[in-house]
């Protein structure tokens, strides 16, 4: 049943119904507490309605019942960052870089994270396996560009730029 009302959360999110998403999440989290995906959920509709403060408190819940998931800790991390908590954001995203780079969404989500904090040496070695990961994902060759622009690499800037228009 959890499960249920936590997929129906994400189906209202996007269609901008936050009066019935807000009210899925409340009865989710009264009802079943323990179940970390609710906490997920009501922290990205948190973020989404501009609560950061919010959202800092629903993810930081859903990481202590379920600390493994590095998405959740990436996630707190940019909230971090958006607080102005950047020694804060920048542990967290290197205990992710360290521990996880299984997947082409995530390496890139980190590498925005590493940009954020403009360390853009971290940022490309981010960006470089979610390019590979995923090499026809524009995003990812644009954020290559990107980094390397910032490095003052600019050949290799205009290369991904060239790839991204290919």
């Amino acid at each position: 049943m959890e499960r249920e009302i936590h997929d129906q959360v994400w189906v209202f999110m996007p269609r901008g119904e936050f009066r019935p998403a807000i009210e899925s999440c409340k009865d989710l989290n009264a009802r079943y507490p323990a179940y970390a995906p609710g906490w997920h959920v009501a922290g990205n509709l948190a973020l989404r309605l501009g609560n950061v403060s919010k959202s800092i408190d629903f993810i930081k819940r859903a990481i202590k019942l379920k600390p493994e998931n590095p998405m959740w800790t990436l996630q707190y991390g940019h909230c971090c960052a958006g607080q102005g908590e950047l020694e804060q954001a920048l542990a967290l995203a290197r205990t992710i870089n360290r521990k996880y780079l299984e997947s082409a969404n995530l390496c890139s989500s980190l590498g925005d994270l590493f940009c954020r904090l403009e360390d853009y040496e971290v940022a490309l070695r981010c960006y470089l396996p979610a390019a590979g990961k995923a090499p026809k994902n524009k995003n990812n060759h644009y954020n290559l560009a990107a980094v390397y622009l910032f490095l003052g690499e600019f050949e290799l800037a205009e290369q991904k730029m060239h790839a991204m228009q290919c």
